[in-house]
């Protein structure tokens, strides 16, 4: 699932900016997600880094969207 970061999240690792696609990241392919912590989400950006953020810094972006954006601003 692919989701665009709607606020800067700074960290003392560097910041991740607004606008930012980021998709979800599940270490292994059969994840439970038995360590997820309720209200944030591991995420990983277009350079590969691993986040754990807040949820409500996320906006889900549908496949439309994310072909849109690829299109006409990349």
């Amino acid at each position: 699932m692919k989701y665009e970061v709607i606020a800067d999240y700074p960290t003392t690792e560097g910041v991740l900016y607004r606008g930012e696609i980021v998709t979800e990241h599940i270490n292994k392919p059969n994840h439970t997600k038995s360590g997820h912590v309720k209200g944030h989400m591991r995420v990983k950006d277009s350079m590969g880094r691993i986040w754990f953020v807040n949820e409500n810094i996320l906006k889900k972006i549908s496949w439309h969207i994310y072909a849109f954006i690829c299109i006409f601003f990349i």
